[in-house]
């Protein structure tokens, strides 16, 4: 597909939270965007809260935003690690594939398990704003989501995982 993308100029992006339906779609650079729904790992019901939640409430701004408005009910851990592995959220700046994936020490799951909680906790205190003595709503603080320092996915590394969960190469190719 992707070669015969290529040999008559159009260029095949991989899928990315914010411009991704749930079937492959034309972007606004005329590119190819692989849809969400055919990410193995990603179900029916994970890509329609994704897309939904971004047409009624504009696009996600970073990894955060993302957690803190899905319904962690619908996109689970294992949908945000399919994500992640094939590049959805490589558009946000401030987070790497490697990330989202490494596994944190603490609870000895992906740091994608940590972020579904970070996001339910946003939430609740969302939603549980308390009064003061004297009426006012107080906000309570969250602590900020620390990321793990740890190096970017290879090439290699990339083209292995898009392989696994989107069945091509998009970020290269492994003979390149």
């Amino acid at each position: 597909l992707t070669d015969e993308c290529q040999r008559i100029g159009l260029n095949v992006m991989g899928p990315d939270i914010n411009t991704s339906r749930n079937g492959f779609a034309v972007n606004h650079q005329g590119n190819i965007v692989y849809g969400l729904g055919a990410i193995s790992g990603v179900g029916k019901a994970a890509v329609e809260e994704i897309v939904k939640e971004k047409d009624t409430n504009g696009e996600y701004k970073d990894i955060i935003d993302f957690v803190s408005r899905i319904d962690s009910r619908s996109v689970t851990k294992a949908n945000i690690e399919a994500l992640a592995a094939t590049g959805a959220f490589d558009n946000f700046k401030d987070i790497h594939r490697a990330q989202i994936l490494s596994i944190n020490p603490q609870t000895g799951s992906s740091y994608a398990d940590s972020l579904v909680k970070h996001g339910a906790d946003i939430k609740r205190i969302k939603n549980t704003v308390q009064l003061s003595l004297f009426g006012e709503a107080q906000e309570q603080e969250l602590i900020e989501f620390q990321f793990p320092e740890v190096e970017e996915l290879t090439l290699y590394q990339k083209l292995k995982l898009e392989k696994k969960y989107l069945g091509m190469y998009v970020s290269g190719h492994p003979r390149e």
